[in-house]
Formats: structure tokens, C-alpha cells, sequence
């Protein structure tokens, strides 16, 4: 005798999902809640690390009071020379100057590295070379 398969229509208002489905959703949203929850929580405690450097404004004015950078007439913006310090340094370790553009936006006019040896160094461990 063959199996007969009888489907039989939903009742009215019915979506035909189950009271299981809803707590497992439910489950997944609290879950993901709690995780984000833990996540922020461990971010707030050890927080992002501070930099061991900054930037120090040293001086600012029109192109006319740094004639070392030979803007002469053509520079009429602002300019801002910030030195970079090390936190343990007593020296500067770079001097960079800034021009501000008429909607404020730096632009990069000078870097000068008082450093004799690069800042960073890529080579490869001895026992592999």
C-alpha cells in the first residue's frame, strides 16, 4: 500500500513558523547583544594604547617668516612648522611643515629627519638568509 501525503492549509493568521523559531532568533540576538556587550567592555578597561610620539607646534605664519622653504611670493597661506617628539627623546626627531590650504586641509610642504638611521628597518633573521 503506498504512503499517501495529505498537506493540509494553515489556519488563518498563521505564518507557519513555530514558537521554537522565534526563540531561536531571539536566542541569537541576545547572544550577539551579550558579545558586543563583553567586547566594549574589554575596550573600555585596556583601552588603545597611547603613541610614544607627538607633534609639538614650534611656529606659524604667512610664507615670507620661513624663507628656508623658497615660497617667496607664490606662498599665500598659512604655515604651520609642528616638530616630532618622542616621549624618552630630549631632541626632536623630525620637523615637518604644514601648509593650510583655503578650506583648511594640510598639505605637506617639508619633512626634515633629524635622524642618521631609518625609522624602520626590515631585514631578514640570519638563519634565513
Amino acid at each position: 500500500m503506498p504512503a499517501t501525503i495529505v498537506e493540509a492549509p494553515l489556519p488563518q493568521g498563521s505564518t507557519g513558523v513555530r514558537a521554537g523559531g522565534h526563540l531561536a532568533i531571539a536566542s541569537a540576538i541576545l547572544l550577539i547583544a551579550g558579545l558586543a556587550l563583553v567586547a566594549w567592555t574589554a575596550w573600555s578597561i585596556f583601552g588603545v594604547p597611547k603613541a610614544p610620539y607627538r607633534y609639538a607646534l614650534v611656529a606659524s605664519g604667512a610664507a615670507d617668516a620661513f624663507p628656508d622653504l623658497g615660497l617667496g611670493e607664490r606662498g599665500t597661506f598659512a604655515i604651520e612648522r609642528y616638530e616630532l617628539r618622542a616621549d624618552e627623546a630630549q631632541d626632536a626627531l623630525a620637523t615637518v611643515d604644514l601648509g593650510r590650504a583655503d578650506d583648511g586641509t594640510p598639505v605637506l610642504l617639508e619633512w626634515h629627519s633629524a635622524l642618521a638611521e631609518p625609522l624602520i628597518t626590515v631585514t631578514a633573521p640570519l638563519a634565513e638568509v
